[in-house]
């Protein structure tokens, strides 16, 4: 869990509000949505990621307080958690037409009328 009184911009860019479901993960695209379920406990919650993280090696996600509070997490420790991932964002219009541009071949035109040149 990140600190209650961290404030500032996510990398998804952002404002950082610790009231809302969001989390931090290190390769999920922003705007994926995820079940988090704690394995020691019969508690989940669903989170969206808007940032990046976390930075310890050991962790696999960082979440908001509100998702902590959610899971029973009121410490600000770690606990042993599974994710599920629900949703991903679709991706851009404007990415799909770089891809298919990258993909396009151009083919050199060949003269077929049989005048010399």
């Amino acid at each position: 869990m990140g600190c209650p009184t961290m404030a500032g911009v996510s990398a998804s860019g952002e404002i950082y509000d610790q009231d809302k479901l969001t989390a931090a993960h290190r390769t999920l695209p922003f705007g994926t949505r995820v079940r988090v379920r704690r394995l020691d406990r019969d508690r989940s919650v669903v989170v969206r990621i808007n940032d990046r993280g976390p930075f310890v090696k050991s962790r696999i996600i960082d979440l908001s307080r509100a998702a902590a509070v959610t899971l029973g997490i009121t410490d600000g420790g770690a606990v042993s958690v599974v994710l599920e991932v629900l949703e991903t964002p679709p991706v851009a219009p404007h990415h799909n037409r770089m891809f298919k541009r990258a993909a396009v071949k151009r083919v050199p035109r060949v003269d077929t009328s049989g005048a010399a040149q």
